[in-house]
C-alpha cells in the first residue's frame, strides 16, 4: 500500500517542480498545473500560496511531472500547445508541432495571393493549416493526411479554433494521390513531411524517442518522402509561372534539395535554414 503524500502548498510544489525540470522546460510545472487543476495563468499567483494539494492531487501532478522527465514532449505530457496564432490538442500519435515550422505559417500568411487555393500534405495536428486559415479567412484550403488519427485530431482543432467547415477540406491519403485535379490547379502547396535521418548525430537530444517515427524519419538521409513530393508535383504537373511549393526539412538537407530540385527541372529560394520555396524554372 502506497503511503500518503503529507499536504503541502501548491507554491510549494511549483519550487520543487521547476528544480527537475529547469533545464528541460521551466515553464512545464505551471503548463502542468493548467491541465490538472485547471487553473487559469491569472488565477495562480493568487491562489498559489493558499491552496493545499491533497495527496491524491500531488500524486496526479507527480505523474505528469514524470512524463516530462523520462522525455516526454511537454505538449504530449499535458495534451495540448500552442503554434504561431492557433491553440491545439495533441496526443502520442500525431507529431507535436515544433517552433520551426512557424515559418511555414508565417510565409503562406504573408505571401499566398488573396481569393487563392491551398493544399497542406501532411497535416498532422492541424497546426500550419489553421494558422493560416484564422490569419486568412479569403483562403480556401484542403488539407491531407495519411493518418485518421491526424484528422480527427485536426478536425477537432479545426473546431476549437473556430475555423469555418466550408473554408477547409480534408482529404486522407498520401502526397498528392488523394488531391482531385481541380484541388491541385493553382494551389499553392504547404507540406511539413517526414525529413530525418535516424543516423544523424544529435537526434538522442530532442526527446524524439516518444514521437511517431513514421512522422519524423525518412529514407535517403531523410529527403525521399519529399523527393517523392516533387516528381509527384512535375508529373501532375502543378505548378505554374505564379504558384509553388513550400517545404520544411533540415538545414543539413540544402545542398541535396537544391541539387534534386534542378534536376526536376524546379529553382530554389531558400526562406530559412528550415524553409525552402519550389518554383518553375
Amino acid at each position: 500500500m502506497s503511503r500518503l503524500l503529507q499536504p503541502i502548498t501548491l507554491e510549494d510544489w511549483i519550487k520543487k517542480a521547476r528544480k527537475s525540470t529547469l533545464s528541460k522546460n521551466p515553464t512545464a510545472p505551471e503548463e502542468i498545473i493548467f491541465k490538472v487543476l485547471g487553473l487559469k495563468p491569472e488565477e495562480l499567483l493568487q491562489v498559489a500560496p493558499k491552496i493545499k494539494l491533497s495527496s491524491k492531487k500531488q500524486l496526479k501532478l507527480n505523474n505528469h511531472l514524470g512524463m516530462l522527465l523520462v522525455g516526454r514532449p511537454l505538449a504530449a505530457v499535458v495534451r495540448s500547445t500552442e503554434f504561431y496564432n492557433t491553440k491545439l490538442k495533441v496526443n502520442s500519435k500525431v507529431l507535436a508541432p515544433r517552433a520551426e515550422s512557424e515559418v511555414l505559417a508565417e510565409f503562406s500568411i504573408s505571401n499566398i495571393p488573396k481569393n487563392s487555393k491551398v493544399i497542406e500534405v501532411g497535416i498532422g495536428s492541424g497546426a500550419i493549416a489553421l494558422s493560416i486559415a484564422k490569419a486568412r479567412p479569403d483562403l480556401s484550403l484542403t488539407v491531407s493526411d495519411v493518418s485518421s488519427t491526424a484528422l480527427r485530431l485536426a478536425k477537432q482543432n479545426r473546431n476549437l479554433n473556430k475555423v469555418p467547415r466550408k473554408q477547409i477540406s480534408f482529404v486522407k491519403g498520401s502526397l498528392l494521390r488523394p488531391f482531385s485535379s481541380k484541388d491541385l490547379e493553382c494551389s499553392y502547396i504547404v507540406a511539413n513531411l517526414p525529413y530525418l535521418n535516424p543516423r544523424w548525430e544529435g537526434l538522442k537530444k530532442k526527446n524524439l524517442s516518444f514521437e511517431p517515427y513514421s512522422a519524423l524519419y525518412s529514407e535517403n538521409d531523410g529527403l525521399q518522402t519529399i523527393i517523392n513530393l516533387l516528381q509527384q508535383v512535375r508529373i501532375k504537373q502543378v505548378l505554374n509561372a505564379k504558384n509553388w511549393v513550400l517545404l520544411e526539412h533540415d538545414p543539413r538537407q540544402t545542398k541535396q534539395l537544391n541539387q534534386k530540385s534542378q534536376e526536376l527541372g524546379f529553382k530554389t529560394t531558400f526562406i530559412s535554414p528550415y524553409c525552402t520555396q519550389i518554383k518553375l524554372k
